[in-house]
């Protein structure tokens, strides 16, 4: 069948894109559709035949006792690589009824770990399948590592990736692999990634809802048209001069960045999409725009008679303007950890500021506010013995007012005191700055650092140092001096090669440049990537699409591998091409998975850990080394209860598929599959789409 057949618009789909289109059918019930396929390998000749789909080699899903439950069904397990060849010696010892069909060991790309696999092959001779697993599949160096284990193991069914294009399929294909891993392939980011919306304020990336507009890389609003959850991936951390806290992202994740050929003996600065991988911590500097078309109003207007007693004088100007003190009355009661509306017998009623270190610049300005725009004289009081400066003021329009600054306890500037208004905003910063330097409770509000580095932006002026994991390379990290007028430029200055699988998120802009701001950088909108500017990028459904086109030519096979979220997205992958549908995600959290059982109000949960977390390091390096600090996340999932109820709801529903489009195997399921585009699957009215 022709690729332009299988679609009815020949463009670039994810999973969330697209819905299987019914057909008249024959197939009475769903006992009547055959899940069991027989696959002879290019290379190693190996003759398998069983249902496939392949359990992920994440630290807590391919287990040997996951493998034990998923062989029952005729599923392939693929072990993770942390086990000792002692424990490959008691698995193998252990058990006499192994059906090694259904098991596949795992391979980085290290000289280690090829010497790992030779040792475990010599105890598990039977062993008949191998993944071979990298986060970028393009490496020249990754085709030369298939060369080797070909060359070595001739009778092994060699699984490798991950790719997306067809070109590196066939490359991969003709280096010996037997079946090509497909994956997402785009560069994405954690729950926790902030990104820079176009009201001025930062929002998870998983909150973000369509419709919405976000700010991208030329500082202009654009409108977000996709939220998508990439499924759980490996993440790298990273560490920049321009966020508060180490950023967790997919390593071929593409960043707008200024490369500075001075440090290559060349006078010239180049712009260009650099992945995260690539990028060179002395010449290469991330970046953010100078100017910024904010959707938000030039200044505001608060009319304080709504803080006061019914019967005021209503002939007296109660209308105050946004301007530069009340920026700098707010800036300071946000950022100070010792401003607060006071409850006790003295000062109730009151709001109150401290000022350590005798700051009497400071706490004069903010006196001269409070009277500029409350005309109000506040009372100051100094301690010589703490060497403090207090203000109390029991103006009760002061008190209100900065009331609607706590919310929940925790302080934060209303969204109806923003603006665009240059004075107010440099009277935020100062006060916030002010009050920065005397204490440090701006770094225990992620609200107020964000607030910050707006302003900052705003006045395009260098991010301060709020991480409190920045190294000694931080006095020369805030550059700030790009070559072209547009951009604000900083250092990225350390990465831990480390991965965690964690989780990921993207999401897609209508914007021509296919950019928005993360973490206060301009990262590529990755779904839109295209093979001409990455080399990237394809979303999912496409990918499998055109790679599966090119390994069927070859006589080989694909694993559609990320992305699977649902019983449905397995028949879409399968729709399309895919010969294998590989998972994670929806394996962990069961009886079989690894990961410890606590119970919370009722409810049991299992950690699921990322090799970067404590946990992970303790179990598999002895734990944390001096050089590295703990990023990964260890996560609690709900305990799903035995594996083969999973099991069967994913089988039950691509056997739903089949009876819909009248196909009796796999096979038919791919002839008989057609597509239509949606634009929301799901009536989310009574939740949200998982």
């Amino acid at each position: 069948m022709e690729l332009n057949n299988k679609i009815e618009e020949n463009i670039k789909l994810d999973f969330s894109d697209v819905l299987i289109k019914p057909q008249k059918s024959s197939i009475k019930s769903r006992k009547d559709v055959n899940l069991n396929i027989k696959y002879i390998m290019k290379h190693s000749k190996h003759s398998w035949n069983g249902i496939p789909i392949i359990i992920s080699n994440m630290d807590t899903t391919g287990t040997f006792e996951m493998f034990y439950e998923a062989s029952k069904h005729n599923i392939i397990t693929c072990i993770h690589k942390h086990y000792s060849l002692n424990d490959w010696n008691t698995f193998k010892n252990s058990n006499s009824n192994i059906n090694w069909d259904y098991l596949s060991i795992s391979a980085g790309s290290s000289q280690v770990d090829f010497e790992k696999i030779i040792n475990i092959i010599n105890i598990c001779p039977e062993i008949k399948m191998l993944c071979l697993d990298i986060a970028n599949g393009y490496s020249e160096h990754f085709i030369e590592i298939i060369k080797q284990y070909r060359t070595h193991f001739p009778n092994i069914t060699i699984m490798a990736g991950n790719v997306v294009t067809p070109e590196i399929t066939k490359q991969l294909i003709l280096a010996g692999a037997d079946i090509i891993k497909v994956g997402i392939g785009s560069g994405c980011f954690t729950e926790d990634t902030k990104v820079l919306m176009a009201n001025g304020i930062y929002k998870n990336i998983n909150k973000i809802i369509h419709g919405e507009f976000v700010i991208n890389g030329h500082g202009q609003p654009v409108e977000v048209i996709k939220i998508i959850n990439k499924g759980i991936k490996n993440v790298s951390n990273i560490n920049t001069t321009n966020w508060y806290k180490n950023i967790l992202v997919t390593e071929e994740h593409h960043y707008w960045i200024e490369q500075n050929q001075y440090y290559n003996n060349q006078q010239n600065t180049e712009f260009k999409w650099k992945c995260i991988a690539d990028i060179n911590y002395i010449s290469d500097f991330l970046l953010i725009p100078k100017n910024i078309n904010w959707k938000l109003p030039d200044n505001f207007n608060i009319d304080l008679s709504i803080y006061c007693h019914k019967d005021i004088n209503k002939e007296l100007n109660y209308i105050i303007n946004s301007n530069y003190d009340i920026g700098y009355i707010f800036g300071t009661f946000l950022g100070s950890f010792d401003s607060y509306i006071g409850t006790n017998t003295y000062f109730n009623n009151s709001c109150n500021w401290m000022f350590e270190n005798n700051n009497v610049i400071s706490s004069t300005n903010l006196s001269n506010s409070i009277l500029s725009v409350f005309n109000y004289t506040s009372t100051t009081n100094y301690n010589d013995k703490s060497n403090v400066i207090s203000i109390h003021c029991w103006n009760i329009c002061l008190i209100k007012l900065l009331d609607e600054l706590i919310e929940n306890n925790i302080k934060k500037l209303p969204l109806k005191y923003y603006c665009t208004d240059i004075n107010y905003i440099k009277g935020l910063y100062n006060g916030l700055h002010d009050t920065y330097n005397s204490n440090k409770s701006i770094e225990c509000n992620d609200n107020l650092n964000e607030l910050l580095y707006w302003c900052c932006i705003n006045l395009n002026i260098p991010f301060p140092i709020l991480s409190n994991n920045n190294n000694n390379n931080n006095n020369n990290n805030n550059n700030n001096n790009s070559k072209q007028s547009d951009y604000m430029n900083y250092n990225m200055y350390s990465k831990f090669l480390d991965y965690d699988n964690m989780q990921v998120w993207d999401i897609q802009v209508d914007c021509p440049t296919h950019s928005f701001i993360a973490n206060n950088s301009i990262v590529h909108n990755s779904v839109c990537t295209t093979r001409k500017k990455t080399g990237i990028g394809f979303p999912q459904l496409s990918a499998i699409l055109s790679c599966s086109e090119m390994a069927h030519k070859l006589g080989a096979y694909v694993i559609s591998d990320g992305g699977l979220t649902n019983p449905g997205d397995f028949s879409k992958a399968y729709g399309a091409g895919a010969d294998f549908c590989m998972a994670g995600g929806l394996f962990a959290g069961h009886d079989e998975s690894a990961g410890t059982i606590i119970q919370e109000n009722g409810i049991k949960y299992k950690l699921f850990y990322g090799m970067s977390s404590i946990t992970a390091q303790d179990i598999h390096n002895g734990g944390l080394k001096d050089y590295k600090s703990s990023e990964g996340k260890t996560v609690k999932i709900k305990c799903k209860g035995p594996l083969a109820l999973t099991i069967q709801d994913i089988l039950g529903g691509i056997r739903s598929t089949c009876t819909y489009i009248g196909a009796s195997n796999l096979q038919e399921l791919y002839s008989h599959c057609t597509f239509i585009r949606c634009n929301r699957q799901l009536n989310n009215i009574y939740g949200h789409e998982s």
